[in-house]
């Protein structure tokens, strides 16, 4: 049995315990989320063996944020058969302990979705699940490999094809899968020493074959001589050049345009030129010599000269281009060279036959063109250098050579579309030699060796051998798994299932383990719905396993069940708590129940009392006071009105002023409460109104609120507390309660924290009645640190927000964690400006309020060291 907790040092939130707490034979430990109730209950999980202590130092404390190292993990208990003390990574000796927590649900039981509609496989013990865990672990490492393999097929399809690895993805479900990674695997690339030889003898298959050499040929001779004529524009250029032989560069302006027409026999250009160069002056006719003296003359003169020295001479030199460019077109030599050139494939083709009927027909239409006639091809020629020569000329054809003209078009035409069917077939027989198969695995196996994505066709078979190897691990891991089934625990396991009100069983079969649910009737899979076990009845499949274990060891033993009641509902807690305290009635062994669930915990205390001597109840707080304090259920399963009601009747009973000031401040929302939050109530709104300076402090002030210490004397005050009696029933006596000389001055911020500071917090009470005071010592903290004359208590969340403007440095931080803290704060208030409520005070978490007590404290000092920067319109603080 542990008889204490001497010492935690550096595990989790046990930064430094060293408050020893003694453990009772019956111990039941209670704690809200993140008290440290897990770290305790792992403390004790490490005390079965050397592994769960090595996991213990999972829960080692993080480093501070002020830079200090926690203390080295150590732990210290002492138990009625000698110390246990962890130190260096383990603990000194093992004890008899049995721990239920979700480690141990971890560790211990798995439950395995399979495609039977009603049942679900199930693996039980340790080292079943420890095996179950190693195997996981493989599949996933073999799965990533499988994956990377699959990237690559996806990506290189043609190449993993010939390479034997196939073009679809590999998974497990795959037919033969296990014979598709083992071809990967035994892929062999090539060498660095290999690749020119392979190379070179790639390029030999396909630079051999006679047929491809004679395609090359023919490709060849048709573009030395035709390269010009290839060209897409061929055809437009000849036509444009043809076109433009009549063409002369016209005259575009609309003078020199009616002058000519005017005065002017022929509209020839060339006259006007030739008169322009040859006139004697200026103002002298370039045409009959005369002088011309008007204005008009000598504007007409400006644009024939603007005219022959600019725009007329760029138009005849863009006729010579034009011209010099299209004669190659008419070369009566190149022709020639064409038509021999057709001529021979056409003769070597009938030898080798290699074209197919498209290409055979365009040789014989070019060989009937042959008969171009090229005395017209000559002239051609001729002519269209005379023009590039003069572009003023006007060149005229004869039928003859319009006919050569066309005859050409569509030489060039066939030309073009002949170069196409060579290029096909080119092609065709590059493919039949990639395509055999012996050059295309080697092609391939070059690529996967030498390509851009080497790298990964080598990552590739890698992961092929890796695949192989975590598949040979994995069927050990199942072959081990399936022979350490433990077939002689399932009756123990179901008898506490039956016990649990569970509606299903555990089955062995092939000393498989398998959950099979009570007359459930065989119906088709469906993927999306199989959920046999919600995660309720998992747990209580692990909790029976774990009774399972428990009851069969006859030896003393230590018991920690760690909340075993999450996601249950209320019947099966009672049952738990039934199971747990029927353990807690025997002699020998100690029981220990650690729990967040304040009813679980009274269900266990009404099972309990006057069956045995009673338990020891302990709370872990997660403040700055004693980590475990003693612990009454009771005080937590309360009700608002009780609260409030215990708040009133302490200050009857104590007859002390400041607990008269919290009875005072309890009664407003006590009423509410009591008149079923019925604002509209006008007595209520009457109580309201005067208790509104019990919840907010003095610096409030609006044109129907303000604090008036006149109107606080005893006989309001006793006239304010009949109201509240009449209203709600309250059981007070109220001369008792408020004497003849006691009054009420108003909250400022002195007489706030004086107020708060006076509270003991040793008892859930004492840590309610400071949440009621904390609201307004918090108003009258904020009020300091603000620039605000007054504020209005009816929109208090919107004085917060202001409280936050112009703020900077350290006043800034307070106030946002002041606003910070109203906001948290709302939940347990009830009143007029507490719409969010939603817990109240009886659902207080002391933690919670031990958070709010640090920082007000924190701001509290501060104040107290800058009086010179807090708010002057408070001549009080």
């Amino acid at each position: 049995m542990i008889t204490s907790i001497e010492k935690i040092h550096g595990i989790g939130k046990y930064d430094h315990f060293d408050d020893a707490v003694n453990l009772s034979k019956n111990q039941i430990i209670f704690g809200f989320n993140g008290s440290g109730k897990s770290t305790l209950s792992d403390i004790f999980y490490s005390l079965e063996n050397n592994d769960h202590a090595e996991k213990l130092l999972e829960r080692k404390t993080l480093q501070r944020e002020d830079g200090t190292t926690p203390d080295e993990p150590y732990i210290e208990l002492k138990t009625d058969d000698g110390d246990l003390v962890f130190s260096n990574s383990k603990w000194n000796r093992t004890t008899n302990i049995h721990v239920f927590n979700d480690k141990y649900i971890a560790d211990y039981v798995t439950v395995i979705s399979n495609h039977d509609p009603d049942r679900e496989e199930l693996i039980l013990g340790k080292e079943v699940n420890k095996l179950l865990r190693l195997k996981n672990q493989d599949e996933a490492a073999r799965d990533e490999y499988l994956s990377f393999i699959n990237n690559v097929i996806t990506n290189n399809k043609i190449i993993c094809g010939e390479l034997g690895a196939g073009k679809v993805k590999i998974t497990t479900r795959t037919k033969n899968w296990t014979a598709k990674v083992n071809q990967i695997m035994n892929i062999k690339l090539f060498t660095d020493s290999q690749k020119e030889a392979v190379k070179k003898q790639l390029n030999n298959e396909i630079a051999y074959n006679e047929n491809l050499v004679t395609i090359q040929k023919w490709k060849g001779a048709i573009e030395k001589d035709c390269l010009r004529y290839l060209e897409p524009t061929a055809k437009a250029a000849i036509r444009t050049v043809v076109n433009n032989l009549k063409t002369i560069p016209s005259v575009t302006n609309k003078e020199i345009s009616e002058h000519i027409s005017n005065y002017m026999s022929s509209p020839d250009v060339n006259w006007l030129i030739a008169g322009m160069r040859n006139r004697v002056g200026t103002t002298y006719c370039p045409f009959c010599g005369q002088e011309l003296k008007t204005r008009h003359v000598e504007r007409l003169s400006r644009q024939l000269n603007k005219y022959i020295t600019t725009i007329q001479k760029k138009k005849a030199n863009a006729i010579t281009e034009l011209m010099n460019g299209g004669l190659a077109f008419f070369d009566p030599y190149h022709m020639k060279n064409i038509l021999d050139s057709v001529r021979m494939i056409k003769e070597e083709n009938e030898n080798v036959k290699l074209l197919h009927s498209p290409g055979r027909k365009l040789l014989y239409e070019m060989q009937i063109q042959e008969m171009i006639d090229q005395s017209c091809l000559q002239e051609l020629n001729r002519k269209i250098t005379q023009k590039m020569n003069n572009p003023y000329s006007v060149q005229e054809l004869t039928d003859d050579e319009k006919k050569c003209i066309e005859t050409l078009i569509m030489i060039v035409s066939r030309l073009q579309r002949f170069q196409i069917v060579l290029q096909i077939e080119e092609e065709k027989i590059q493919n039949k030699i990639v395509k055999s198969k012996e050059v295309a695995k080697t092609r391939a196996l070059f690529q996967a060796s030498f390509g851009e994505n080497s790298d990964n066709f080598k990552q590739m078979i890698e992961s092929a051998k890796k695949v192989t190897g975590l598949q040979k691990k994995i069927v050990e891991y199942q072959e081990k798994i399936d022979a350490l089934a433990e077939t002689q625990r399932i009756d123990g396991i179901n008898n506490i299932l039956d016990e649990l009100n569970v509606n299903y069983r555990v089955k062995v079969q092939n000393r498989k383990f398998f959950v099979q649910i009570h007359g459930y009737v065989p119906a088709e899979y469906q993927k999306d719905n199989q959920v046999l076990c919600s995660e309720g009845e998992r747990k209580m499949l692990a909790f029976a396993y774990f009774m399972q274990k428990v009851n069969s060891d006859s030896s003393k033993k230590i018991v920690v069940i760690d909340d075993p009641i999450s996601s249950l509902d209320m019947s099966r807690k009672s049952i738990v708590a039934y199971i747990i305290v029927k353990m807690m009635e025997s002699a020998d062994n100690q029981i220990i129940l650690l729990s967040h669930d304040i009813s679980f915990i009274e269900k266990v205390k009404g099972l309990e009392s006057g069956r045995f001597d009673n338990p020891s109840y302990k709370m872990i707080c997660n403040n700055n006071g004693p980590i475990f304090t003693d612990f009454d259920v009771y005080e937590y399963l309360i009700s608002d009105t009780k609260v409030y009601e215990n708040i009133i009747k302490s200050a009857e009973e104590s007859k002390d002023n400041n607990d008269r000031i919290l009875a005072l401040m309890a009664m407003r929302p006590y009423a509410y409460i009591k008149l079923g939050c019925n604002q509209s109530n006008a007595a209520y709104k009457k109580i309201e109104n005067f208790a509104t300076y019990f919840h907010h402090s003095v610096y409030a002030n609006t044109k129907k609120i303000y604090f008036d210490a006149g109107k606080y004397d005893s006989k309001s005050l006793r006239q304010y507390c009949q109201e509240v009696k009449d209203c709600t029933d309250l059981e007070v006596s109220i001369d008792d309660l408020i004497p003849d000389d006691f009054t009420y001055d108003g909250m400022n911020y002195q007489r706030a924290w004086q107020l708060y500071d006076s509270i003991k917090d040793d008892s859930m009470l004492g840590v309610r009645k400071k949440a009621l005071v904390f609201r307004v010592l918090l108003e009258a903290t904020l009020f300091l640190l603000g620039e605000r004359k007054k504020f209005d208590p009816a929109h208090i969340g919107s004085f917060y927000d202001k409280a936050l403007r112009g703020q900077k440095g350290t006043k800034l931080k307070y106030c946002k964690k002041m606003k910070k803290m109203y906001d948290l704060s709302k939940k347990y208030h009830h009143g007029p400006d507490e719409d969010g409520s939603t817990l109240g005070l009886a659902a207080l978490n002391p933690d919670e309020m031990a958070y709010f007590d640090n920082n007000i404290r924190m701001i509290h000092q501060w104040i107290d060291i800058h009086p010179e920067e807090c708010n002057q319109n408070d001549a009080n603080y």
